[in-house]
Parts: structure tokens; C-alpha cells; sequence
């Protein structure tokens, strides 16, 4: 394992960083949640100082309520690179590392699995790994743990964790654990390809791509060959394979753009050393409040101080982005967007995920909902329709149609609805038994500020075993407002019409009360 880190590179010119997450357990023992080194060029740019300390310096967390008092702390080391190497070879023959007299235990493949991380700042949920270094991609090599537990753990407590990662807490780390939990008890390498530093400047009809020696010195002629690209709306605007003879070569272009990106490649085995991409940001608008005005101090009755609130006496606007969008290519994004929108609804319509049905549509909304429950008849177990005015029913042409066939079509499955109101026209019983023999229907309320009761939840939905579905408006305001139905792949609701429906009838549970209406 020493070995590979030092084949990386002539460590005697590199410093590193190591990055060690320790999970300590319940029985004492500590495990590695995931180790990061990353080494550059002593005499480059980077993020940690030039001359390593050897320090170990630690970082605790503070846990939630479910967990010990030092369950995860960070441990961060600068060191030369022969340093972080005689470290590697103590994990390799013992499975383990001494951190501050505290034995961190490994469960690593013995092969590497090699790959090239490049830059990327697109806004995307790409899920593949990205370089560790601002100014440098990087080649990685990565022991994989296929252990199970700290994985497992890792995402039972990720969502206390995540945050202190996105927070920026575990920067240290420089590795999206949160987004990226696969990698969980792994052991990972970061070499920066830092033999140059590339950048690519946007002007406002010119791409400059900037490359340079590390050294600051010449680059040697034609060693080096780029692609330059650049999009708009999905349409390639600039596309150029350029030798790199100087340290600015310049690309012109005639319309705006939304992405753009390069990559470098060394010449003599074709290998790409280095590539960047980033989408551009058109305009941001903002409102700047300032204040200058009287400031609002909100006191409880012994004049403690509970809030304070500045009122500002002015306010602006600021406005940030290329005075020359618009015209054309601000009419073909639009369309460009608006297809887009066009095309994830008709695929989740096609899929059956989706139905969008305007007040004027609801003949069509009532036969998707039906069919809907046609459908779902198939699937047993109970069907639950939650609708906070479910009771509140209009007696036309259109509601008779729905109450009475949404019965029909579930009879021999439980049909449970849960509603908010109680309402004192039991029009139910003008339905025969045969009818609403499978149906029961609960009311859940809690006390108003009035003293009135209202209803204990708002949302809207439709569970079976196989499927759970929001419903944006209740039944009786179709007519009105329309109605949407997406389905949702979580469960959540599923879950939560469960617990609601497993409540006691006619008691006050925490606040809730519960009546059987049928």
C-alpha cells in the first residue's frame, strides 16, 4: 500500500494532508469511517500550510441525543508524503492506525480500484467524484471497504452528520460523505495532477484559456494540446481542439452562453491531465434591505429581551448579469425550458405518475381518480383517502358521480378515510349498505384558538401496499381549483395514515381526537 502512495509521485517534492473520520463505538473500539490523503507539490499552491507540522490535530462532534459523547471526531495530519507513506504501510500490515493512542480499526480490499477525479462546478447531482484540489484534477487510488456496519451507521446518524458536512464543519475531510455514503470505511488517494494550473476566462465575445507552469516558468513547446467547448440551451456554441503554444490562447465567440468547460491533454501518451466545466449564472436578482431605520426590541413581561428586529428605512434592488441577454437567444431558451417542462410532465403522465387537471378538466380529473382506484383494487391490503373536507360535499351531478363510484369501485378492499370535519349531515346513510359496507371513515381534530375544533392535518392523499399518491385539493374544490395528482416514491404518508388510523377512538390522544363517523 506504501508503495502505491510513493509511485504517485518523488515524495521527497510532495507534502500531504491525511484526513482520518473515527467512528467510536458503544464497546470502545473506534473504526475508520473514511480516510483521505491528499499530497501536491511542496512548492505549490494548495490548501495547507508548506511546512507540516506532523501534528495530529482533532476534532470532536457534538452528537445527538442517541448517541455517546464522542462518537465522531475528525483527526487531520500535514506531513510529508514518506510520512502519510509509513502510516499506509501500518494500516496494511495491521488493519489499523494509532491516532493518539487510540487504535482506529480498517476492514480494507487488498487491490485498489484506480480512477481520475476532474474538476466539475455544474449544477447537477452528478454522482461521480470530484477532485479534491480547486486548481488541480487529480488521480485517485481507493481501497474499498465492503464491510457493512459503519456503512449501516453511517446513514442510521447521516442526517446529524450531513449537515456539519455541508455546513462546512468536516471540510477537512474535502470529501462529500453525505452525498456519496457508498464510500463509507474506505481508504482513499488524492494525487493533484499539479504539473500545470489551467483556467478558462469568459469575456463577453472571447473564451481565454490560461496555461501556465506550476514552476511560474515556460511551459515547454507542444507538450500540451486542449479542447475548449462551450453550450447555449443545449447547443454546441464552441468546439475547438487547440495546441497550447503560449500561455493564452483565445477563443472568439458570437452568442451568449450557459456552460462552458476544457480539457488539457499531455501529448506524448494523449492523457488528460486536467478538465473543468461549469454552468454560468445569467442574473441574479436580489433586495438589499438597509438598516438604517428604528431598531424593535420584543420583550417578555420582566423586560427580558425575546427578539430584535431592525426596521430599515430604504430598500433597493440590484440587479447582476449581461446587459445584452434577451432578444433571440432569450426567446429560444424560453422555449428551450418551456419543452422541457412540457416533456417530464408527458413522461410522468405516460408513467402513470402524474395527472394535472384544471377546473374546466373535471370530468377527466374524476375518470383518472377512478381509474386510479380500479387499479388499486387489484393490489389488496386497505386503500386509505385522507381529505380534510371530505364530509363537506356539494350534491350535484359531478360529486354523486365520484362518492358513488369511488364506493362501487373499491367494494371487497377496506377503503379508510380520514377527514378533519365533522359534519352533522350524515348524507352517508342516503347510500345502501351494500354500498359502504367496506368504507370507514374517521374525523381527526384538534382544539382552535376559538375553542372550535379543526381539522389535525392538511395534506391530502391516496395509499395503497403498492403506491402513494398526493392529492393537491380536496374533493369539493375540484370545481373550483383543479386538482393534481403526483405520485410520491417515500412512504411518508403511507406511514403517517397508519398511525393516525391505529389512534383510539373517541380519547384524546396527545391532543387529537379521534370519531368514528362510519
Amino acid at each position: 500500500m506504501d508503495d502505491i502512495l510513493l509511485s504517485e509521485g518523488v515524495h521527497d517534492d510532495r507534502t500531504a494532508r491525511m484526513a482520518v473520520l473515527v467512528w467510536h463505538r458503544e464497546d470502545g473500539t473506534a473504526r475508520n469511517l473514511f480516510t483521505h490523503i491528499r499530497h501536491r507539490r511542496a512548492d505549490g499552491m494548495g490548501p495547507w500550510a508548506v511546512e507540516p507540522d506532523r501534528v495530529w490535530r482533532t476534532t470532536t462532534f457534538p452528537p445527538n441525543d442517541a448517541v455517546g459523547p464522542q462518537e465522531i471526531q475528525l483527526h487531520i495530519l500535514d506531513a510529508p508524503l514518506k510520512h502519510c507513506a509509513d502510516l499506509l504501510k501500518t494500516i496494511s500490515d495491521r488493519n489499523a492506525i494509532s491516532i493518539d493512542g487510540i487504535d482506529v480499526g480498517y476492514a480494507l480490499e487488498q487491490l485498489p480500484r484506480c480512477h481520475i477525479a476532474y474538476r466539475n462546478e455544474l449544477w447537477n447531482d452528478d454522482p461521480s467524484v470530484n477532485s479534491p484540489f480547486s486548481r488541480h484534477s487529480a488521480r485517485m487510488t481507493e481501497f474499498w471497504s465492503l464491510e457493512p456496519e459503519p456503512r449501516d451507521h453511517w446513514r442510521e446518524i447521516g442526517d446529524s452528520y450531513a449537515r456539519l458536512l455541508s455546513a462546512g464543519h468536516l471540510r477537512g475531510l474535502a470529501f462529500p460523505l453525505d452525498r456519496l455514503s457508498e464510500r463509507v470505511g474506505n481508504l482513499m488517494i488524492s494525487a493533484a495532477e499539479d504539473e500545470i494550473v489551467c483556467e478558462l476566462i469568459n469575456l463577453r465575445t472571447q473564451l481565454i484559456l490560461e496555461v501556465k507552469s506550476t514552476h511560474g516558468t515556460d511551459l515547454p513547446q507542444l507538450d500540451y494540446y486542449a479542447v475548449v467547448w462551450a453550450h447555449d440551451s443545449g447547443d454546441v456554441v464552441v468546439h475547438r481542439q487547440l495546441e497550447i503554444t503560449q500561455r493564452h490562447t483565445v477563443v472568439d465567440f458570437d452568442s451568449e452562453l450557459d456552460l462552458v468547460g476544457f480539457a488539457v491533454f499531455r501529448s506524448r501518451d494523449g492523457r488528460c491531465i486536467d478538465r473543468w466545466e461549469s454552468s454560468l449564472v445569467r442574473e441574479i436578482h436580489g433586495v438589499l434591505d438597509v438598516a438604517g431605520g428604528q431598531t424593535l426590541r420584543i420583550h417578555d413581561r420582566r423586560r427580558g429581551t425575546i427578539n430584535t428586529l431592525s426596521l430599515g428605512d430604504a430598500r433597493s434592488t440590484f440587479n447582476v448579469g449581461d446587459e445584452h441577454s434577451g432578444g433571440l437567444d432569450q426567446a429560444i431558451r424560453q422555449e428551450v425550458l418551456g419543452r422541457r417542462s412540457w416533456q417530464r410532465d408527458k413522461d410522468a403522465r405516460a408513467e402513470g405518475n402524474l395527472g394535472r387537471f384544471g377546473p374546466h378538466q373535471v370530468e377527466k380529473a374524476i375518470d383518472f381518480f377512478l381509474h386510479l382506484l380500479s387499479d388499486l383494487r387489484r393490489s389488496g391490503g386497505p386503500i386509505y383517502l385522507a381529505d380534510p373536507y371530505f364530509m363537506h360535499r356539494n350534491f350535484d351531478y359531478t360529486d354523486e358521480r365520484i362518492y358513488s363510484s369511488m364506493f362501487e369501485r373499491t367494494r371487497g378492499q377496506q377503503l379508510r378515510i380520514l377527514t378533519g370535519q365533522r359534519d352533522p349531515d350524515m348524507w352517508l346513510s342516503r347510500y345502501p349498505s351494500i354500498l359502504t359496507d367496506h368504507v370507514a371513515i374517521r374525523s381527526f381534530t384538534v382544539k382552535g384558538s376559538q375553542g372550535h375544533d379543526r381539522s389535525a392535518f392538511h395534506d391530502r392523499y391516496l395509499i395503497t401496499p403498492d403506491q402513494e399518491m398526493i392529492i393537491t385539493h380536496s374533493i369539493n374544490g375540484w370545481h373550483d381549483q383543479g386538482v393534481t395528482f403526483a405520485v410520491l416514491p417515500y412512504g411518508v404518508y403511507r406511514a403517517e395514515a397508519e398511525e393516525r388510523w391505529s389512534l383510539n377512538v373517541g380519547a384524546n390522544n396527545n391532543g387529537v381526537h379521534v370519531k368514528e363517523i362510519k
